[in-house]
């Protein structure tokens, strides 16, 4: 059971700008051009270092802020995405008592859920709590960083994320995190992502889009590598080549992949070992004593395996 010590309240605001009058060459027909959302907090938590907070949903904006005690309560997330008459999304933030820490010292004590539909403001109060849950993972951010800059190495700038619904998993979210991390690191930029259901591959809408050329990603990072493999059957079934035509990125690392021709790329988990740090963190958990030192949350190494589903651009 989580149990917080104390709490901190986030309010977060959606401020969404209207379209203006006609004649402007920038102005989406949509009803929703430039945006902001801003964030107040009551109190910035003093253990905490940076401050992640956002929207996930068919339109996704994600932030970190660096947290020192002198920092203003008040925070900024620039420019919504344009085009699109509404918005429906969860709002998730957590605060961590370091920059790279993968582990958060809080969290959202329950999901809220936006509706941004111009030109009314949408708001929702967020309470962040003290995280009291254990874990042992690998650093999902870092790992779909790495996987993605794997892409970004072989020459790919078109790269867009498949994932299953941002709301219904914190580590596809992570996972998101880490390839816009990878994607700004080096100057490009972020393709919208593609949310499905559970492990269903691509919709029609997005087959009928990869069909064009012109349209497509050179690259699909997938968040799971049960999406990877049903995304390779549905480009197979367009008549494209993996990886001549897309390439595809996986992540887990399950066995599976490596039978598959070509062998999935893929960030691996070591699940084997996770399962036995489990393991050892429930058992040590259990017996813990009054008063004595608990144990901790873990993060594990990761690696990325170099499968023939992915290839140099060209």
């Amino acid at each position: 059971m989580m149990r917080a010590s104390r709490s901190t309240v986030l309010a977060f605001t959606v401020l969404a700008t209207a379209v203006a009058a006609c004649g402007d060459d920038h102005a989406s027909s949509d009803g929703l051009d430039d945006g902001a959302i801003e964030l107040s907090l009551s109190s910035v938590p003093a253990d905490a270092a940076c401050l992640r907070v956002g929207i996930a949903g068919a339109r996704s904006v994600t932030k970190t802020f660096a947290l020192t005690p002198a920092t203003s309560p008040t925070f900024m997330i620039d420019r919504l995405p344009a085009g699109v008459a509404q918005i429906d999304a969860q709002a998730f933030a957590s605060a961590c008592g370091s920059i790279a820490s993968a582990v958060p010292a809080y969290v959202m004590e329950a999901p809220a859920f936006v509706r941004i539909a111009p030109p009314a403001l949408a708001s929702v109060a967020l309470r962040l709590i003290q995280n009291g849950r254990l874990s042992v993972s690998v650093d999902n951010r870092t790992a779909a960083h790495d996987a993605v800059a794997h892409l970004i190495a072989l020459g790919h700038a078109r790269i867009q994320m498949l994932t299953g619904h941002f709301n219904a998993s914190d580590r596809a979210i992570q996972r998101y995190h880490g390839y816009l991390d990878a994607m700004r690191a080096h100057a490009l930029t972020p393709m919208t992502p593609i949310e499905v259901p559970r492990h269903t591959g691509l919709t029609s809408a997005h087959l009928q889009a990869f069909a064009d050329p012109q349209q497509r990603p050179s690259a699909l990072f997938c968040s799971n590598d049960l999406l990877a493999l049903a995304a390779m059957r549905d480009l197979r079934g367009l008549g494209l080549r993996v990886p001549e035509d897309v390439s595809v990125m996986g992540f887990d690392g399950i066995p599976l992949g490596e039978m598959m021709s070509p062998v999935l790329a893929s960030a691996v988990q070591p699940s084997e070992q996770i399962g036995e740090v489990a393991l050892r963190t429930l058992v040590a958990a259990i017996g813990q004593t009054e008063g004595s030192a608990g144990p901790v949350s873990q993060i594990l190494a990761h690696t990325i395996r170099h499968g023939g589903s992915v290839r140099l651009f060209s």
